[in-house]
């Protein structure tokens, strides 16, 4: 009824000019006046007309409203007015948002008119499942294939990869795997709580979920304090039999791979880093004839003179034959595990005994890094002898290692791809030619610092691997310029400065090195 009578005092002037004073009066009692207020200040802005009338003000009436309407708010709090001089007058009392008003719900109701004018297609029902995946938030939509490859860049810092692991569930699931494919480790507790940790896990029924999501152990970035603590042997132990899955296969490791390989063979080797009282080897027992005939044990070599050895190995293999109807072959236990890369660089902590009695149990090892051990032609013989699948392997800064370690190594190891030598100074031209004449498919190769070497090694190993892209033979004394500039035509690398290519976390090496001019 009020806005039917306001409607006609608005359409006849003589009504207006009569209820003017009326208004006017009726106005001041409301009070805004008294705040520095005008009548469009008061309207509320929840409404999209009102807010898009305001946003089309200029910006110099937008500061002003504002300004009166904070000045207002300090007067309201204090109960106080403003003096009567500086009240809104009533001819500055003026509506400056009403006409922005009706022309924004003009547009409005022209764009409802033209909406109303669409037919809309009757939308299918989705199902509830499709409805509550759409209601999920963006990051956890993203497929887990995109998530791995995010995640694989940013898995070598740990830091960003916690913390997206914590965005939402999906990324939680993705990510944790990733975590624990290759934990870090930058003091010796956070191994104790690892250790700990895979403890807790595993139980009499078998390995447990994390410690199948294992690939990586490096105990590189530990302090030099913690590298060198004999606990570390300890630790690794611990870690390593939480991981390993015991699969019993009969017969022995050397006679199941090599067949009837030529028992002489073994027995006649030297080496500078062997005594001939037979010191390294442990546990040989030369009244069991199976230990006595085992052709690939480097802890069990007989260092005799060669013609008691050859009486020596006739009468084993007829003792032999006689046990054979006898005795049966011992079992050999095999084992099997998740563990990829071992990373023991300069970690002189894990000694040479704690590797060799942990040899069976890193069969499943194919990246290795013993560099700056102070490992032992015993201890790499081995390791070789049960890791037979290695493809990586640095033994750089070994000063201990010498022909025989090599020779070994590439004998049991022969799918080795890049392997680091560096400043191994007991090597010489004969650790080249067994790796030349045992590898099958090696890319790198690093004899840098090595006085031994010289062009006769160097050439054989560049003759027979048309697919080597390394020989770094940087600061080799005995190989000359010609053999670098023989490299060169042949596009191989003989200097490299970074050992990212014999690194444990490298999956592949780069293509093929252009040409050096």
């Amino acid at each position: 009824m009020l806005e039917g009578v306001a409607r006609i005092v608005q359409a006849n002037s003589v009504f207006r000019s009569l209820c003017r004073p009326l208004a006017s009066t009726w106005v001041n009692l409301a009070g805004y006046r008294r705040l520095g207020l005008r009548y469009d200040d008061l309207l509320r802005e929840e409404t999209p007309i009102i807010q898009e009338a305001i946003s089309r003000l200029n910006r110099e009436e937008i500061d002003l409203r504002n300004y009166r309407h904070r000045r207002a708010f300090q007067l309201s709090l204090s109960h106080q007015e403003l003096p009567a001089p500086q009240w809104t007058k009533p001819q500055e009392d003026v509506q400056y948002l009403q006409p922005l008003i009706e022309e924004v719900s003009q547009e409005y109701a022209e764009r409802d008119a033209f909406n109303s004018m669409i037919s809309v297609r009757k939308e299918t029902a989705v199902s509830v499942s499709h409805a509550l995946y759409l209601q999920r938030p963006a990051c956890s939509r993203v497929p887990p294939e995109i998530l791995l490859e995010i995640f694989a860049l940013v898995a070598p810092s740990q830091a960003s990869l916690r913390a997206c692991i914590l965005t939402c569930r999906q990324w939680n699931l993705v990510g944790t795997p990733v975590l624990w494919r290759r934990p870090q480790f930058h003091r010796l507790s956070s191994v104790e709580h690892f250790a700990s940790t895979l403890m807790a896990f595993t139980s009499e029924a078998g390995v447990s979920h994390y410690a199948k999501l294992v690939e990586t152990v490096s105990f590189s970035t530990l302090p030099e304090v913690d590298r060198n603590n004999p606990q570390l042997a300890t630790l690794l132990d611990t870690i390593v039999n939480c991981m390993v899955v015991p699969k019993p296969s009969p017969g022995l490791p050397g006679w199941a791979k090599h067949g009837s390989r030529n028992l002489l063979a073994p027995v006649i080797k030297r080496s500078r880093s062997l005594s001939r009282n037979n010191a390294g080897c442990v546990g040989c027992d030369d009244d069991d004839p199976a230990v006595a005939i085992r052709p690939l044990s480097a802890t069990d070599l007989q260092l005799v003179d060669s013609d008691s050895t050859i009486a020596a190995v006739a009468g084993t293999a007829q003792t032999v034959a006689e046990h054979e109807t006898v005795h049966e072959r011992p079992t050999a236990t095999v084992y099997t595990s998740s563990l990829r890369q071992l990373d023991l660089r300069f970690c002189k902590g894990v000694r040479n005994y704690s590797l060799q009695r942990l040899a069976p149990r890193l069969a499943s090892i194919n990246v290795l890094n013993l560099a700056g051990g102070l490992r032992t032609d015993i201890t790499i013989a081995k390791l070789s002898q049960h890791m037979t699948d290695l493809r990586r392997v640095s033994l750089a800064w070994t000063s201990n290692l010498t022909d025989f370690g090599v020779s070994e190594l590439v004998q049991r190891c022969k799918d080795i791809e890049a392997l680091d030598l560096t400043y191994c100074m007991q090597i010489e031209d004969t650790s080249m030619l067994a790796i030349a004449h045992n590898l099958h498919s090696l890319a790198a190769l690093s004899v840098a610092y090595c006085a031994g070497v010289t062009d006769i090694g160097v050439r054989e190993v560049a003759m027979r691997f048309p697919g080597i892209q390394i020989v770094n033979v940087a600061k080799c004394l005995r190989v000359t310029d010609r053999m670098r500039k023989l490299l060169a035509q042949r596009n191989i690398v003989s200097a490299c400065d970074s050992f990212d290519p014999f690194s444990i976390y490298r999956n592949k090496l780069q293509p093929r090195a252009k040409k050096i001019q």
